[in-house]
């Protein structure tokens, strides 16, 4: 079976390890470029002490630290799901597959009400949606195969 017909058949093994890949490399950029990141949340930084709509270098050293951290916290998860992917067996991946999913669901659901809570400019639907696309995705290969 091709992988193209794999991840037609939601089989959670494709599903988990292109999930993992996607996050492990998201949380990577997500480091690399997290003073872009922590610019486009926070603000630019104040140039001068007249600026307005701006945030102090400490700010910015904090959000930036911020950025690293998110995007740190992010390489683990995509490596367990990677991790699971080869390591279970096609039951346990497939109900791994469900309550991991389930559970990252809910956590982004709780972090973006958090996020609206706070001074952050939360992300566009851009950047919204495909992380619940891809979650569900998980949690419905996971509910398919669930008695294999």
């Amino acid at each position: 079976m091709s992988i193209v017909e794999k991840f037609k058949s939601f089989d959670p093994k494709t599903i988990l390890i292109l999930v993992g890949c996607i996050a492990a490399f998201a949380g990577i950029e997500n480091n690399v470029n997290a003073e872009m990141w922590a610019e486009s949340g926070w603000g630019e930084e104040c140039k001068t002490d007249a600026a307005v709509d701006c945030i102090s270098s400490e700010s910015m050293n904090i959000a930036e630290t911020y950025e690293k951290i998110w995007g740190l916290f992010i390489v683990p998860i995509g490596l367990l799901c990677i991790t699971a992917a080869l390591v279970l067996d096609e039951k346990n991946r497939a109900v791994m597959a469900f309550y991991s999913g389930s559970l990252m669901l809910v956590f982004f659901i709780v972090f973006f009400i958090f996020l609206n809570s706070t001074d952050y400019s939360s992300p566009t639907a851009g950047f919204i949606v495909p992380p619940f696309i891809l979650l569900g995705i998980v949690i419905y290969s996971g509910y398919k195969h669930k008695d294999n």
